[in-house]
Order: structure tokens, then C-alpha cells, then sequence
């Protein structure tokens, strides 16, 4: 049973599927073009996986808009009855295009995506807070630079709801390690969502949640899974760690 963080009175599932495979992030190496022919040439793959995630107990999606991402979980909502919350990414290409993907999706939160937030540059990161604080009741930003961008966030003050980071027990797609980040998580007056949780599929899947739910420095997590295997498998074991 999904557990959920509460920010302005909003819910948000600890536990939320993730959409990097989907689209064919760089993240996956040599991986990622397949899963991207494969996703993208056929979206049925994409509604498989959210309808077996949604069974195994996922009630919240990470969504990356890009329109073949936004179509398939379009399809797979109008056929559940279940309440499933939307965390969209605003993309820094598609930045208008995503306020209206995430709508059509009646998204809770929009967060700045990394390549906005990591550039440091207060007016975009400023401006992008405001477009989105329109059309969203929560905000937020995701980073891929946790030290050098969190650290300049925090002295900064913006005023947003939600940070998105990265986060495993190898620190792979960090540039600080995973007890520093630790540290700079707790000490956030933010919620924070880990992701990159499993390292892109080369880190345990047990070992890597349990690692993520034991350092008590994450509100939630992301976490995109390829097949429905991998979603009941994964996400069975998170949503029991991730019940608190």
C-alpha cells in the first residue's frame, strides 16, 4: 500500500515510478538507445509497465513530457480508478510544451529540470519558479549536481516546495559522495525526493533501496524500471521500505 508526504496540504506518494527509461536517458549507456527505439516506436510498452506498477501499489508517477510519455500514461489513468499523482519535469527545450503535457495530466507538481536548475543562473531559476507556480499548486527543482548546486541554492533562499537529487550507496551520477549527500539532505529545509536510487540498473535492487530507506534523508524516491518484471520485482520491495 503506497505510503505519502503531505507539502501545502498536497499528498505525494514516497514511491513514485520514474520515466528516464522511457525517453532513453544517457544515464543507461549502451542501453539507452534500445530503450528508447523501443518505447518510443512502441508505447504500449510504456502503458505495460505504469498499469503493472500501478498494480503492484505505485499511486505516483516522475514524468519526463515528452508527448509519446505523456499519451501512454494518459491512456493507462483514464482506464484505473485509483488517484494517481502526477511529479512532471518541466523540460529547459520544452518549456511551454510541458506546462501544457503535465496540465492535460492535471500534474500536482512541476520541478525546473537539472539542466535549468544546475546552470546557477538566479533569474532563469527564478523565472521558471514563477511560470510554474501559475499552473501548479507545488514547485520544485531537480538537479544532477547535488554539492556544487545545493549549496548554492540554499544561500540563495528560493522559495519552492520540492528538490528532486540524485542518490545511491555507490554515488554514481553524483558529484559528492552518498554521506555527504546524506548530510546535505537532512539539513535541507526541503522536501527531497531521491533519485538514480539503483544507479541506472547497476546497483542491487535490494541493497540499493535499503541503503536509500536507511540513511533517512529521503522523503520519497523515483525510480524507472524496463519491463513489468523489473516493476514488480522493484517496486514490491519499495513501497514495504518506503511505508512510513
Amino acid at each position: 500500500m503506497a505510503s505519502y508526504f503531505r507539502v501545502k496540504g498536497y499528498k505525494i506518494p514516497r514511491v513514485l515510478l520514474g520515466t528516464s527509461p522511457f525517453i532513453g536517458a544517457g544515464q543507461f549507456g549502451f542501453k539507452a538507445y534500445l530503450y528508447y527505439q523501443t518505447f518510443h516506436n512502441d508505447p504500449s510498452r510504456i502503458e505495460e509497465i505504469v498499469s503493472a506498477s500501478i498494480s503492484v501499489g505505485v499511486r505516483g508517477l516522475q514524468v519526463l513530457p515528452y508527448q509519446w510519455v505523456v499519451n501512454s500514461i494518459k491512456s493507462v489513468i483514464k482506464r484505473v480508478d485509483d488517484d494517481i499523482i502526477v511529479v512532471g519535469t518541466i523540460l529547459p527545450d520544452e518549456i511551454d510544451e510541458s506546462i501544457t503535457r503535465l496540465r492535460e495530466l492535471n500534474a500536482t507538481a512541476a520541478l525546473l529540470h537539472g539542466a535549468i536548475t544546475d546552470t546557477l543562473n538566479e533569474k532563469v531559476i527564478l523565472d521558471g519558479l514563477k511560470l510554474a507556480r501559475k499552473y501548479f499548486p507545488v514547485v520544485g527543482l531537480v538537479t544532477h549536481n547535488p554539492g556544487k548546486t545545493l549549496t548554492w541554492i540554499i544561500e540563495k533562499d528560493f522559495e519552492f516546495d520540492l528538490i528532486l537529487a540524485p542518490f545511491n550507496m555507490a554515488g554514481i551520477f553524483m558529484d559528492i559522495s552518498p554521506e555527504k549527500a546524506r548530510d546535505l539532505y537532512r539539513s535541507l529545509r526541503k522536501l527531497v525526493i531521491g533519485k538514480k536510487i539503483l544507479g541506472a540498473g547497476r546497483l542491487n535492487v535490494f541493497d540499493a533501496l535499503k541503503y536509500a530507506r536507511n540513511s533517512n534523508c529521503l522523503d520519497g524516491i523515483a525510480v524507472g524500471v524496463a519491463s513489468t518484471e523489473e516493476a514488480n520485482e522493484t517496486f514490491s520491495l519499495a513501497l514495504k521500505l518506503f511505508d512510513f
